[in-house]
């Protein structure tokens, strides 16, 4: 057999089984949908613009507001806005650059992502009547009014919320908040209501409380300074971690009574760096060079594991029934002051304070002592 009959083979074997090279004659038929079927937008290319159907909508190009107008006004449910990377600008004598408000049904369901929101007269966005909002991919700034002004059941995403004349963020109930940058607002820098979840936030420089969150609420990985007032504040029963607050010109942290905060850091806030109330747990957190105490705490509640240094006073109790224990506490003029009576004190560290301990009548503390002895509940000082 000659050596290349195999390969002329296999060759005619193909070109069986893929067929007529030779297309069949006529026109090529079309075999894919148009592009209003498979992607059903409707274009905005002015302003202002009213959505009174409910769709999907997108820029076709960034635009400016009119005065006296509001940029794009929303009035059906289920509306979703692209602002498809360009931006709305506002001018003088505009209102809010998107509100929502309701049409022949409830409004509903909002989402706008992807561009920027600026220097409007009134909010970036108003949806104060919107159930279960979406914002995402947004960079709102330099607006007269609130960046994002929302109802209950909000999501924020992925947003830039700066310079803007009330809150950055201004939610409901039932918030979900992530990946947000909020710097120069001239009220809070983020608020939400009760059992509403904030993580991954950078707030700077908030003209009221940077972080600002109901009860039932979880605040994590957070970083607040420069706040005019408190730097993060959270109701009863939320729980804080991983936040890091300084700087600011109240309180770092304070947390309302039976709330949690752990593995934080508060340092060089004007008031106390936790400030706590009735049934509180702070643990394993560090505070540092606050203007008044390290840990405050209003009441019964439990301070553990946690690491003070130089606050001019470590641990200020307030009320009765408070445990302490297994706390460093370094510098400062006292490094545990109660007022009241009934509050355990043990296994507690005071280095270089000059009262290590000054204890109201009825205290009960382990012993304390400048050497270390053999006591499981002994206190240690050494000045």
């Amino acid at each position: 057999m000659h050596p290349l009959a195999p390969l002329l083979s296999l060759a005619l074997a193909a070109a069986a089984l893929a067929g007529p090279l030779d297309p069949p004659p006529g026109p090529v038929a079309p075999t894919m949908k148009p592009l209003s079927q498979v992607e059903p937008r409707i274009p905005i290319d002015s302003l202002p613009a009213v959505l009174s159907v409910s769709g999907s909508y997108y820029l076709t190009r960034s635009l400016v507001g009119v005065p006296g107008e509001v940029g794009i006004l929303v009035r059906a449910r289920h509306v979703t806005i692209d602002l498809n990377g360009f931006e709305l600008r506002g001018a003088a004598g505009t209102l809010d650059a998107i509100r929502a408000i309701p049409g022949i049904t409830d409004c509903t369901d909002l989402v706008v992502r992807n561009g920027s929101i600026h220097s409007w007269g009134g909010s970036g966005i108003n949806s104060g009547c919107v159930f279960g909002a979406t914002f995402e991919d947004l960079r709102i700034e330099n607006n007269a009014g609130a960046g994002i002004l929302a109802s209950d059941f909000t999501t924020v995403s992925r947003a830039v919320l700066r310079s803007n004349g009330a809150a950055g963020l201004d939610l409901g109930v039932n918030a979900r908040v992530s990946d947000i940058t909020s710097t120069n607002n001239a009220q809070d820098g983020i608020g939400v209501g009760e059992h509403s979840i904030v993580t991954r936030a950078v707030i700077r420089d908030s003209g009221r409380i940077g972080l600002r969150a109901g009860e039932r609420s979880i605040v994590s990985d957070i970083t607040c300074s420069g706040s005019a007032a408190v730097g993060v504040r959270v109701e009863t029963q939320s729980s804080v971690t991983r936040v890091v607050a300084f700087e600011n010109g109240n309180t770092g942290i304070a947390i309302n009574g039976r709330a949690v905060v752990t593995d934080s850091i508060a340092a060089n806030n004007t008031g106390s760096g936790v400030l706590a109330f009735a049934g509180a747990r702070i643990e394993r957190c560090v505070l540092s060079n606050n203007s008044l105490a390290g840990i405050t705490l209003n009441g019964p509640g439990t301070i553990v594991g946690n690491t003070l240094v130089d606050n001019p006073t470590g641990i200020n109790l307030l009320g009765s029934r408070s445990r302490v224990e297994d706390n460093a506490i370094t510098g400062g003029t006292t490094g545990i002051k109660t007022v009241a009576p009934d509050n355990l004190i043990l296994r507690n560290s005071v280095l270089g304070a000059t009262t290590p301990f000054d204890l109201a009548p009825g205290s009960k503390a382990g012993p304390i002592s400048s050497e270390v002895i053999d006591h499981p509940w002994a206190n240690f000082v050494q000045n």
